[in-house]
Formats: C-alpha cells, structure tokens, sequence
C-alpha cells in the first residue's frame, strides 16, 4: 500500500509470503527522498519487476500507429493489431542485435516500409 489499497488476482505465488519492494519515503522534511524498504506480497515484488515489457511494447505501439478509423469491423482492428505488433518486435529484436547500429524506431518504419515497398514492385514487375 503505497497511497490506496491494491487488489490483485493472479496464478502467480500465493499473494501471502511476504517480501520488501524499495519506495521514496514521503514523510517529513527530514526523511524526505530516502529510500525505504516497503512490506508487499510476494506478488506485487513479481508483477513490479517484469512490467516493464508490457509498458515499453504499448509505449512503441502507440508512438506511430498505423490504425485507422474503422466502423464495425472488429477483424480489421485485429489485423492491424498483428501488424503493428510485428513491427514493433522486429525493432526490439533488431535492437538486441549487437552487430547492428541501433536507429530510431521511427527511422526503423520508414526503412522497413521502403523495403517492403521495393519487394512489392520487384514481385508484381
């Protein structure tokens, strides 16, 4: 409990063994910007360290959506759903590769629609 009560629902521990997450202290001017040891379930320690991916992969999705206004037609939202998510694994793999220089994502579109575009014309000509 950081401000409010957090309910969790999980498969993942028992939610009753306890461990300690490090919190700023927001106390008095004394102890202001210390670093505490916080009392929480074993689950919110785990749910705390692999958020992380999740937020990054929703964080690129976003940035440059390809989507657009669709009335009623729940599959194509899910097409481009698979769409922008392979996009946005192949920049994060691409991005681990360490024999490669790291560009921007957007950098990183804009090469692979150039690409794919190029393939399309030598495919159809």
């Amino acid at each position: 409990m950081d401000n409010k009560p957090v309910y969790f629902l999980g498969t993942y521990g028992t939610g009753t063994t306890p461990t300690t997450l490090p919190r700023m202290d927001k106390g008095g001017s004394n102890t202001h910007g210390t670093r505490i040891d916080v009392p929480c379930p074993d689950m919110v320690a785990h749910y705390q360290g692999t958020m992380g991916g999740v937020d990054t992969f929703d964080h690129l999705r976003a940035a440059y959506t390809c989507r657009l206004k669709m009335r009623g037609k729940w599959y194509h939202y899910l097409f481009w759903w698979v769409v922008e998510s392979g996009i946005v694994n192949a920049y994060v793999l691409y991005k681990h590769n360490p024999f490669l220089k790291t560009i921007a994502h957007a950098h990183f579109r804009l090469q692979l629609a150039l690409v794919l575009m190029s393939k399309c014309a030598v495919a159809s000509g």
